[in-house]
This record gives structure tokens, sequence and C-alpha cells, in this order.
């Protein structure tokens, strides 16, 4: 008896040993800079929320159906975190300046080479809040006579070009344009202005939308995507990789 005993209570404190050698199996505190990694919870990155889209200053803007969406488009692109809005310095920084630059624009009738027009002398432009700095033009002006309206010409017919890899008169045209515009206004990290003047070179000008869409086309598709009144049937549209756009 003394025999089976002794070896029952060896197998207990053996198995008290083992457990001993083992560590409490417990949850470690978790203010313990030794934490056990599998305890940890698993953290989700946060989204960063799109900035609030400011109402368009303008009343020319506010008034015509056609301008004000592509706004809104441009808004919808640049509020959000994406490679277009990064390209622009940010949500914050570029969402500013847009709504600048849209509080004077006007509607003008230019040649049809034309989409949209800034022009005279410049402005620099610091906001004391933010110290964002940034250009504004003496006069903008929508062309209601090129592809941002149109997709023939008033009096001949013929067809106007389209903008980047877009057709005259869509969504699509009107965004790419308007940020072209923008690439304008802003300086880049090293203080040049993202796009250079373009008005006295059409090749510097297609150049600089393909650059802009290179970094933004697939925003402009996806924020186009949902069916507007204002667009026309692209069949009946040309499409050209040519860009009239600035002149300053």
């Amino acid at each position: 008896m003394r025999t089976r005993e002794f070896a029952a209570g060896a197998i207990v404190l053996l198995l008290a040993l083992m457990q001993l050698n083992a560590g409490p199996l417990v949850r470690p505190d978790p203010g313990s800079s030794c934490a056990a990694p599998e305890y940890e919870p698993r953290r989700m990155p946060e989204r960063l929320k799109p900035v609030v889209v400011p109402h368009p200053k303008s009343m020319v803007v506010q008034r015509d159906q056609i301008l004000a969406t592509a706004y809104y488009d441009t808004m919808s692109i640049l509020s959000r975190s994406n490679s277009c809005s990064d390209f622009f310095g940010g949500s914050e920084a570029s969402v500013n300046v847009f709504s600048e630059f849209m509080a004077s624009v006007k509607r003008s009738r230019l040649p049809s080479g034309i989409g949209v027009r800034m022009s005279g002398d410049y402005m620099n432009v610091l906001n004391a809040q933010t110290q964002l700095k940034y250009r504004l033009f003496e006069t903008t002006s929508i062309n209601t006579a090129g592809p941002f309206y149109l997709q023939k010409t008033f009096f001949s017919g013929a067809r106007i070009f389209g903008i980047g890899s877009f057709p005259p008169n869509s969504r699509e045209a009107r965004v790419l344009m308007l940020l072209h515009e923008l690439g304008h206004l802003m300086r880049g990290a090293d203080g040049k202005w993202l796009l250079p003047d373009d008005g006295h070179s059409l090749e510097d000008s297609i150049n600089n939308t393909r650059r802009v869409e290179s970094v933004c086309g697939d925003q402009i598709r996806d924020t186009t995507r949902v069916p507007d009144s204002v667009r026309l049937n692209s069949a009946e549209q040309t499409v050209s990789p040519a860009a009239a756009t600035s002149s300053h």
C-alpha cells in the first residue's frame, strides 16, 4: 500500500512541477510591455474621412447644371484620399484651392479648340490658417463654344476634338479640363507649378493633360459612371488625344 501511495504521490508531484514550468495559463496583463502578441486585439486601419465639399460660391456655377455637375464631380475626387488628390497636395489643400478657383469663373465664347482659359495677371495667395500658397488668375473663362459644352462647332458643324482620351461634351472631359487648370495653380514639393504654363504651346498642353489623366483617370471614370442626364451619347462624339485648354 505504501508503495502505491508513494507512486501516486510522485505522479501528482510530477504533474505539479510540469504545470509550474509551463507557466500560468492566464491572459497577460494588457498593460505589460511583454504581453503575448496573440492576445493583442487586431487593429483595423482607420479610413480617412473625406473633406467636406463647400457649396459653389459662384452664381454662374450654381445656375448652370452642366458646370455644377462638373464642379461636384471634381470635388468628389479631390475630397477623398486617392492618387489624384495626392498629386494636388492632398484633399484639404486641393479642395480649398479648387473652391477659390471656381468662385470667379465665367462663361465666354472662345475658339472651339479651347475648353477653359485662364488669362491676365495672377496674384499669389497665402492662406493664413493653413499656410497654403497658390495663385489665382485675373480671368477664368469656360468656353461655351468648345469641348466643355459642345461636340460640334456652331456654324460649320465640324467635330470638336476630345480632351485626353475622353470625348468632348462629356462629364469625364469636363473634370479633366478643370483638374488641368488646377495643376497650373498649385506648387509641387519642389516649389514648381504642378503643371508648367502651356498657353503658347499645344504640345505642352497635350502633355500636361496626359499627365493629369495618368494620375486621375481612374478616379474620373469611377466618379462619372453614375448616369447623368447631361451626358450625351459618347458614340456620336469624336475622341482625340488633343487637349487645348489653358491660355496663360
